[in-house]
């Protein structure tokens, strides 16, 4: 490994009464630095994961375990199942996680094979594809006529999505109300649809 560049050698050798030797290969490394983080997939910040797609956590040399934690961003624990291949943490949820979903995931007491444990906590941070259109537009009331230039529509749809009226936009609040203030055509009826 490159991680190991210096090397000392001695002799393993066994020798009998008649001065005969046999010796025996045998490599051992001091190693005593903890395993550090190569690589998370998805990617942190990744928005659009596919539902079932497993988190992969990889590292900069073989580990022998330790502890994933996904979590949902609402609090709930995604339950599955966790495997540890070579340099890797493969956690693969139980089933498809919810559309349009934060995902929290966190791994503690990361090891390696001469049992050097990463002290600091891996944390990453990810968004799953959004299948599900926004819900009905509830609009507040709107007058059907006014002496004004603009108006201002209004109501709620689902948290965070973009409401567009023609050619202006707002993103809804984490309650989902919405407000666009939309600039009216004179001598012509204005329709929004």
């Amino acid at each position: 490994s490159e991680r190991f560049k210096a090397y000392t050698y001695d002799e393993l050798v066994a020798r009998d009464k008649a001065g005969h030797t046999s010796d025996v290969p045998l490599e051992v490394i001091l190693d005593t630095r903890p395993p550090v983080l190569a690589r998370v997939d998805p990617a942190p910040g990744s928005a659009g994961v596919a539902l079932s797609a497993p988190l992969v956590l990889r590292f900069s040399e073989a580990v022998a375990g330790g502890t994933v934690v996904v979590t949902l961003g609402d609090g709930r624990v995604v339950p599955g199942s966790q495997r540890v291949q070579g340099d890797r943490i493969i956690f693969t949820p139980a089933s498809p996680l919810p559309d349009g979903a934060q995902v929290i995931a966190r791994a503690t007491g990361i090891e390696d094979l001469a049992g050097n444990v990463l002290t600091t906590p891996v944390e990453s941070r990810y968004t799953t594809v959004d299948k599900t259109p926004p819900r009905e537009l509830v609009l507040d009331p709107v007058p059907a006529s006014t002496p004004r230039k603009s108006v201002t529509i209004s109501g709620r749809t689902e948290p965070n999505a973009r409401v567009r009226v023609g050619s202006r936009s707002a993103r809804a609040d984490k309650s989902g109300r919405f407000s666009v203030d939309v600039l009216l055509r004179a001598g012509t009826q204005n329709r929004f649809a």
